[in-house]
């Protein structure tokens, strides 16, 4: 053991006697104060501060205590804490309600000074949001369109509510705004859009509020349903080929909804007056289901007829169209009568100025003769009658053969020759048809068979026809003016009236009227010499150089009295007026409407019927003031306004004029038409129908009809004018309409109009270019009809 020095261990023991005399412990914290700056209420923050012990002795701390229980220590009692050293004391903020909170923090311990104490504070927030509904149901919505709705966000609370973002997980449903910040005891609105895309079906999204509440979101559930219908028809161009005119012809085409939704067919419309369709109403149809739509063409004109079905309904595609196509074909041919040919017409026997007589003047038969020679190759055949060979052909066989007379030189048609092309053998039949020249039995007075030499064999004598078929002769002019008297079909129950019968001023005014056909026959005159071919003219004097007034009613105008040829037009014309309406020769006659392509208006786009009657009234005349003589003189138009007339009206006669064949006449006299309109370029369809009339009934007046015509300009731009024609008064409301079928302007709101032509004029000016339609309603006063129609335009700037 080494030893220890002696003064070594004195000097230790003094150093440690004089530390046990100042040894102390030394508390300090750090920091001095401690904030925990703002949180939500029932939240929790935690914060740490240090105690130091700067003494040269053990500094223990007895108790760590917090004067508010929203602060708590830890660790918080009996903690030694050595010489020079420290400790990390932690101190949790956990707020309940909202406000500021300041506490002490209060540390015993064996130090000088005991109790220690810091401050520590800090500030609870309590944010709250509410929604005005957890769900939010958009409802239907159609694929190609949008919807919204709103929910409204609220912050009852006394701070300041931060939505930092909203956000929808689904692209259907998106949400504006994006963020906003709510003041206390303040609302928002947000609104959703729902913008629907395929499938259709049922569609939903969460949208999610970002806030700076406690919970730090709220959820929206959003729902909606996309609508899809689908208009399908199984037809883009319904076809009506060609049919003839003034026939209807039907034809039906189907319409599917083959979308996933209820497909609403609101309306339909045809823009065309020769279409129409049975049903117009609204339908609807489920997914899958079909519907027929029949629709008829009626054409009022001839050539090519289209047009457009347009339908409106709740699907993607409104207005979808079917376009509608026909070709009318004129199988109408019509007939007519010249002044001059009625006037020098001949009946069958050749009489001037007679009727042909219903009675037979040939006969038609046939034969059926039984071969007995092999090998024969000519028939002789001596008739009992002679055979008509003016007016049809020679006698013909079958089987085919050369036929001709034996004996030209005498023109006796009785005998003939018949060579076959081929040899009979014995037992064939021929069979032999010819027209003999009057009405009777035709016999065979003998025949006898050859072959190609001399040998003859077999003659029969008398044999009878297999049929004899009495044929009448064709009818003239004069049979049509006769039925037309005794059917008493003119326009006036007395007769053939041409001018307007005045017997208020018989005096003054002068007309024709033809109470038989002696009396027209006569007028008309029997030869060359005696139909009229003077100027054209009204009823204004007796013949030139003469100056008798021709007034009052004249049953009789020779040529030598007034050589008119006006007048005798004009009896042509109500002949074939009244023919028509009869039946006697095709109808509609008097419906059909002239235009011969120039400046005319006098005549162009009138009816002949209307012709006629314009050409009674310019041959009275008028009274009028003469300045000259200070008195009433009768006054007519111009030459050149007759010379018109005259030239129309012969163009209209002649329009259909040719050789006379029938339907019928031992009976009921039926002429038929020798031409189409096709083939008469001044003469235009009827657009109306004519009321036929029997036996002593008068022509019906035609009421004007209710018609929508197109507007004019177009396409326009952007003013146009739209014509209609009501046939009543009537409540008129006058629409326009774009291709979505929306109402962008009404030009008539059930405005009360009186009967015929109105125009009116629709300013564009404010519209897009584009296709629009306009649709009138009229409800007629007087019968309670309602007429609809709809026709398109185009506005093109």
């Amino acid at each position: 053991m080494i030893p220890f020095p002696r003064f070594l261990m004195v000097m230790i023991c003094v150093f440690f006697a004089l530390s046990g005399i100042n040894a102390q412990p030394q508390f300090s914290v750090s920091p001095q104060s401690l904030s925990f700056g703002t949180l939500y209420a029932g939240n929790s923050k935690t914060d740490s501060l240090v105690v130091s012990n700067t003494g040269n002795f053990s500094l223990d701390v007895y108790a760590i205590t917090s004067s508010k229980p929203n602060f708590a220590v830890a660790p918080s009692e009996d903690i030694t804490i050595p010489a020079f050293q420290n400790l990390k004391i932690t101190i949790a903020y956990s707020p309940v309600v909202r406000g500021t909170d300041t506490a002490f923090i209060r540390f015993t311990h064996n130090a000088t000074g005991s109790p220690d104490s810091i401050m520590v504070c800090g500030t609870a927030i309590d944010p709250q949001i509410s929604l005005s509904a957890d769900t939010l149901e958009m409802g239907e919505t159609y694929l190609w369109m949008s919807d919204f709705d709103s929910v409204v966000v609220s912050n009852p609370s006394l701070d300041t509510l931060k939505i930092t973002t909203v956000t929808s997980n689904s692209p259907l449903f998106t949400v504006l705004p994006l963020n906003y910040t709510l003041p206390p005891q303040t609302q928002k609105v947000f609104y959703i859009d729902f913008v629907p895309q395929l499938p259709a079906g049922e569609k939903s999204a969460i949208i999610t509020f970002y806030n700076n509440t406690f919970s730090g979101q709220v959820y929206l559930n959003v729902r909606g349903r996309v609508l899809n219908p689908v208009f399908t028809a199984n037809t883009s161009i319904l076809n009506f080929d060609t049919l003839p005119y003034r026939t209807s012809k039907t034809k039906s085409f189907t319409v599917t909804n083959t979308g996933g939704s209820l497909l609403i067919l609101e309306s339909v419309y045809v823009i065309h007056d020769d279409f129409s369709i049975a049903t117009t109403g609204s339908d609807s149809l489920y997914p899958n289901d079909t519907k027929t739509f029949t629709i008829t063409l009626t054409p009022t004109t001839t050539g090519a007829d289209s047009t457009e079905l347009i339908f409106f309904h709740n699907a993607l595609t409104s207005a979808d169209t079917v376009l509608l196509v026909g070709f009318t074909i004129d199988t109408l041919r019509y007939r007519s009568f010249d002044a001059n040919l009625l006037a020098l017409d001949k009946d069958n026997k050749g009489a001037a100025g007679r009727a042909v007589l219903p009675k037979p003047d040939r006969a038609k038969f046939t034969y059926e003769i039984v071969n007995i020679l092999p090998q024969a190759a000519v028939l002789n055949i001596d008739f009992t009658l002679f055979l008509d060979t003016a007016r049809y052909t020679k006698p013909f066989t079958f089987p085919p053969s050369q036929v001709s007379l034996r004996d030209t030189s005498k023109k006796i048609t009785s005998k003939w020759t018949v060579i076959f092309d081929s040899p009979l053998d014995s037992g064939a039949t021929v069979t032999i048809t010819a027209w003999a020249r009057k009405a009777g039995v035709a016999k065979i007075k003998k025949h006898s068979w050859r072959k190609a030499s001399a040998e003859v064999a077999g003659k029969r004598i008398t044999q009878p026809p297999k049929t004899n078929i009495l044929g009448l002769p064709l009818p003239n002019r004069i049979n049509v003016l006769t039925e037309v008297f005794l059917k008493k079909g003119f326009d006036s129950p007395e007769g053939l009236l041409v001018g307007v019968k005045r017997t208020d001023s018989s005096s003054h005014y002068g007309w024709a009227l033809f109470r038989d056909k002696k009396q027209a026959l006569i007028t008309l005159g029997k030869s060359l010499d005696k139909i009229h071919n003077g100027s054209p003219r009204g009823f204004d004097r007796m013949d030139p150089g003469k100056k008798a007034p021709l007034v009052g009613e004249k049953n009789v105008i020779l040529r030598r009295l007034q050589n008119n040829r006006l007048l005798t037009n004009m009896m042509a014309l109500k002949l074939n007026i009244a023919a028509s309406d009869l039946g006697i020769t095709p109808v509609d006659f008097g419906e059909l409407t002239y235009n011969d392509g120039t400046d005319n208006p006098l005549v162009n786009g009138k009816t002949i019927r209307k012709i006629a009657s314009l050409a009674d009234t310019m041959m009275m005349g008028y009274y009028a003031l003469d300045v000259a003589s200070g008195t009433r003189k009768h006054f007519f138009a111009d030459s050149s306004v007759f010379k018109n007339l005259d030239s129309t009206i012969d163009n209209i006669n002649n329009a259909f004029e040719g050789p006379i064949d029938t339907n019928s006449f031992s009976k009921t006299l039926r002429i038929k038409g020798t031409r189409g309109l096709a083939e008469i370029p001044y003469l235009r369809p009827a657009t109306t129908t004519s009321t036929r009339r029997t036996s002593g009934e008068q022509n019906a007046t035609h009421p004007p009809t209710f018609m929508l015509r197109q507007n004019f300009p177009n396409p326009f731009n952007p003013m146009t004018t739209i014509r209609f024609q009501i046939s009543a008064t009537s409540i008129v409301t006058l629409k326009i309409y774009n291709i979505l079928g929306q109402d962008v302007a009404t030009l008539l709101n059930k405005s009360e109009l009186e009967e015929g032509e109105h125009e009116v004029e629709f300013d564009a000016s404010i519209l897009p270019s584009g296709v629009y339609y306009y649709r009138i309603t009229a409800a007629s006063i007087d019968d309670e009809r309602t007429y609809i129609a709809v026709k398109k335009m185009v506005l093109m700037r």
